[in-house]
């Protein structure tokens, strides 16, 4: 009996083991969204979803809502039902889903509870049930084995587009520059920066090595190339990424045009550098994996603290790409291995250069004892 009891409780748990509650990281889709994409503004929420399979009621609509999100304060709670998926934006690691009873959405899959969610949809029976009495034009969903539609399956949730070698990361940045000093001390004195919303930074491949990043701004988007990384803080967790703008010009007289506008207009860097915050949280998680990306495809340079190597060297990849060497360790020896030829290399040099030393100056004894005796003159008895 005892035993029996104890199978059914690993069904039951089994049965409900994907059924939330979830956490998510979602933005809401949209032309206004889309507008307010690149302000500074947080635009991405953390939510929580709970999933009620025997709800029957209806609402005046007729829509048997089995979704629930938990909203804080004063503000009910939302009932809502997804459809299906409209867009996969691989790049930035998200779904836009098509949702009755609130507003569309982005899922951030690799972010919280993403993926578990998203499996939760696709398999789910009867979770679509609407009537739709009161919108017209549309076609009701009745009751029966109706779920989610086009959603991608657990291995397309991966980060990334490998094909086109883009890869995303949601991150927190801050400028490095004299404009932004103060409202960085402002951040984190009063912890502020959690009403800024993390940047969807994209990083682009080229011949299995970092090409530029692409970074949101309040206008367009500022591509950049890496020139360094560098001002490793263990203690708050940053690092700073050097930047150069990738469009900017090459000639002497190009850069000098162009420094002049960008010091009328921003104080001189056209692309400032970035501080990256590799902490807590989700954005402090893909902090990480972005430096760890950075690190695995660098031609650039790199601090050479040993703390940052054993830092970044404990982080976990998660990504795959043809060009992807395996982890940083192998990078770190095979340059450990080229530094050690180079050694090699130059000291054989000063050997081989002391050896035509000692033998010139043999060589010049020589000489010198043959000039000697030759010019003696004869012996006299």
């Amino acid at each position: 009996m005892f035993r029996n009891l104890i199978a059914i409780s690993f069904l039951i748990t089994l049965a409900s083991a994907n059924n939330g509650p979830w956490t998510l990281t979602t933005k809401k889709s949209g032309l206004i969204n889309k507008v307010r994409g690149g302000s500074l503004w947080k635009d991405t929420s953390t939510i929580t979803v709970r999933y009620h399979p025997s709800k029957t009621e209806t609402n005046w609509s007729e829509n048997n809502h089995k979704y629930e999100k938990v909203n804080n304060g004063w503000w009910k709670n939302e009932w809502f039902t997804m459809t299906e998926m409209i867009e996969h934006d691989k790049e930035n690691n998200r779904i836009n889903v098509q949702i009755s009873g609130m507003q569309n959405r982005w899922i951030y899959y690799l972010e919280n509870d993403g993926k578990e969610f998203i499996e939760h949809l696709r398999t789910e029976e009867d979770t679509v049930n609407l009537g739709h009495k009161y919108n017209y034009g549309v076609k009701p969903i009745e009751h029966g084995k109706f779920k989610a539609e086009n959603l991608p399956m657990p291995e397309e949730l991966t980060r990334g587009d490998p094909a086109n070698g883009v890869y995303g990361f949601r991150v927190a940045l801050q400028k490095e520059d004299t404009c932004m000093n103060f409202t960085n001390a402002i951040s984190m004195k009063f912890d502020l920066e959690q009403y800024f919303d993390a940047v969807s930074v994209r990083v682009y491949l080229k011949n299995n090595e970092v090409s530029y990043i692409e970074i949101p701004n309040l206008t367009t988007n500022k591509e950049a190339h890496i020139e360094n990384i560098h001002s490793f803080n263990p203690k708050e967790e940053t690092v700073v990424l050097g930047l150069k703008d990738k469009g900017a010009p090459t000639s002497v007289l190009g850069r000098k045009f162009d420094q002049s506008v960008s010091e009328f207009f921003v104080g001189g860097n056209k692309v400032a550098d970035r501080r990256l915050f590799l902490g807590t949280g989700t954005t402090g998680a893909e902090g990480k994996k972005l430096l760890k990306f950075l690190v695995d495809h660098a031609n650039y340079e790199m601090t050479d603290d040993s703390k940052f190597r054993n830092y970044h060297a404990d982080i976990e990849a998660d990504w795959e790409c043809s060009c992807h060497s395996g982890n940083s360790e192998k990078k770190a020896g095979a340059q450990g291995d080229r530094r050690r030829l180079v050694g090699a290399a130059y000291y054989s040099f000063i050997a081989f250069n002391m050896i035509l030393m000692c033998c010139l100056l043999v060589g010049i004894s020589f000489a010198y004892i043959g000039t000697r005796q030759s010019s003696r003159g004869p012996v006299r008895w």
